[in-house]
């Protein structure tokens, strides 16, 4: 080939590179790839109009924004910047991997949860679920799992699921029991259940049990429901005929004649055997089912009473008469109980899981020997503590009693609640304040709400964290006419004088059947964007407190037993669980 040819061909091959660049000066060139996002891992990100820094810069990418690469070349990945393809240093940005979430089953272990539309307590309740509802988890975000159930989509808090169910045998003793759809009469008949059908019990909400009876799931009254299998009709055994004596022996000789026994009296009768009023049983323990029950002379309530035992006393079962058994408490004395009053199960005295406290006042001290071990309280799974501060108004209803036992009239303050409520935050519990409400105007009221602030405000300047406070209403106080409406209209003003004095955590404590019949809470104001007025309600259900409250309204603390016992106190206390969570409410 010759010198000029050799040039043409040369000419050819870069006059043909420089066509192609300016065609496609880069894009050809890049790695194909599929676009996927990544983010900018560096405090700037330089922008250039191509694949390396001789060409121009023309932006910059701020750590963790997002990009969508579509390509790359080298070193540098090819993105959409402003409209147009642009280029970063790979080194700058990451790939962002989005984990798969696998769905997957839970079971609510709240009695009550509401499934909100977003990841948060102040957006709109979609529906309610209660304990031991199957649903799907199908995401989670911020301490939320977004849920599926029942058609519908949307968050409940985390921690109110559990992974697998509760669940017990039970039996229908009612002749003829309403299956509905959901917990009230409200809702659609499913079936009809009928006494001695077997059932399984697996929630509970607002007095209504949720079980299942072959492949028919719903809610049925709880009061016609026990827990076990149906009892089997029983005949008692025919008599034996007494022993007869063999037949002697025989013998070459004849037999010696029978001599009388030596405490034998002419003229009397041989002794008569003794006569049961039970059939003896193998013994076994079982406990009190419900506080301050009464063990009976005999297999009747009519007939003497021998002694009051409290909830979860250990008696021994030693015989039984029809319903009745007969029982041997730890300090030798007999008597009968009911049958229904007595479980071997320790864990139907526990309540639906929650925040567990105490509720305390001076006579623990005192039976401490003026000493509460606050660290052992929080060590046996306390999270809170409610002290009781103040009682009334002045002396004409309760003595004051000062740290040397001795009393005055003055306004009453229970001398051990600066020093409990100091202690107990020193510790960690969450300390919350009670009074005992004794007004019966609401001149009186204001009054008693003043002291109660006053007290409150030098146990904080004496080093307490008090969180929410409480009036407890449980006496009508004297008032004569229209109670409920009167009692409520005092109430209302005590917890109005308490917010003027700078207290927005508030609450109301009475027990369940006192707080229904003489508290309108329609008459208790709560003034918007203040904290929600809290319920604390006590009701004592023994053997029946593993199914809730059984109120058919929110309970926010539920005190379950005055019957307990918690590490650091000596005697009984109080026990509380609370379901109020500020993010779940």
């Amino acid at each position: 080939m010759n010198k000029a040819v050799k040039i043409l061909a040369v000419t050819l091959v870069f006059f043909s590179l420089a066509i192609g660049s300016l065609i496609a000066p880069f894009g050809d060139t890049a790695q194909a790839a599929s676009a996927f996002q990544a983010r900018v891992t560096v405090s700037k990100a330089k922008v250039y109009t191509g694949p390396g820094k001789k060409y121009r810069s023309i932006g910059t990418l701020y750590r963790n924004t997002s990009v969508t690469v579509k390509g790359s070349k080298g070193s540098w990945y090819k993105i959409s910047f402003k409209g147009k393809t642009r280029y970063i240093y790979n080194k700058n940005a990451k790939k962002i991997v989005r984990a798969k979430f696998t769905s997957y089953k839970a079971y609510v272990k709240s009695y009550s949860l509401k499934i909100r539309n977003k990841a948060s307590s102040k957006y709109k309740t979609i529906r309610t679920v209660y304990m031991n509802t199957k649903i799907t988890v199908i995401g989670q975000k911020n301490g939320y799992a977004y849920i599926y159930s029942g058609g519908k989509r949307g968050y409940v808090q985390k921690k109110w699921l559990k992974s697998t169910i509760s669940s017990y045998k039970a039996y229908v003793t009612a002749s003829t029991l309403n299956m509905r759809k959901g917990p009230g009469t409200k809702y659609k008949h499913v079936k009809y259940l009928h006494k001695r059908y077997k059932v399984t019990v697996s929630g509970y909400s607002g007095g209504w049990y949720r079980v299942k009876y072959g492949n028919k799931t719903g809610f049925v009254k709880a009061q016609y429901i026990k827990k076990g299998t149906p009892p089997v009709a029983s005949v008692a055994p025919a008599p034996q005929p007494a022993p007869q004596p063999a037949p002697a022996p025989a013998q070459s000789q004849p037999a010696p004649e029978p001599q009388p026994a030596a405490s034998a009296q002419p003229g009397a009768s041989a002794p008569q055997p003794v006569q049961l009023d039970y059939s003896p049983v193998a013994n076994f323990i079982a406990y009190i089912g419900y506080d301050q029950l009464k063990m009976y002379q005999g297999p009747d309530s009519n007939s003497g009473v021998v002694t009051t035992l409290r909830e979860k006393t250990a008696v021994t079962i030693i015989g039984q008469n029809g319903n009745w058994m007969k029982v041997r408490s730890s300090d030798g004395k007999e008597g009968f109980i009911y049958k229904d009053n007595l479980t071997t199960d320790l864990n139907r005295f526990n309540p639906p899981s929650g925040a567990y406290g105490i509720d305390i006042s001076h006579y623990q001290n005192e039976n401490n020997g003026g000493i509460i071990d606050f660290n052992a309280i929080k060590n046996s799974g306390n999270s809170f503590v409610i002290v009781k501060a103040t009682e009334g108004e002045t002396q004409s209803t309760v003595k004051q009693k000062n740290t040397q036992g001795e009393t005055s009239d003055q306004q009453w303050t229970d001398y051990t609640f600066s020093s409990n409520a100091k202690k107990a935050t020193e510790v960690g519990l969450k300390v919350h304040a009670y009074h005992f409400f004794r007004a019966n105007s609401v001149n009186d009221a204001i009054i008693e709400a003043d002291h109660f602030a006053d007290i409150l405000n030098a146990a904080i300047a004496n080093g307490a964290n008090i969180d929410y406070v409480f009036v407890d209403v449980e006496t009508t106080n004297g008032i004569q006419n229209d109670i409920k409406t009167n009692l409520s209209n005092n109430t209302n003003a005590f917890l109005k004088e308490m917010r003027a004095r700078g207290f927005n955590k508030l609450g109301i404590y009475s027990g369940l059947s006192f707080y229904k019949s003489y508290i309108n809470s329609s008459l208790i104001e709560q003034p918007q964007g203040n904290p929600r007025l809290l319920v604390w309600i006590a009701r004592y259900r023994g053997q029946d407190t593993n199914n809730g409250t059984g109120a058919d309204f929110q309970v926010d603390i539920w005190q379950y037993s005055s019957n307990g016992s918690v590490n650091g106190i000596n005697g009984a206390v109080d026990l509380n669980v609370s379901y109020y969570d500020p993010n779940a409410v």
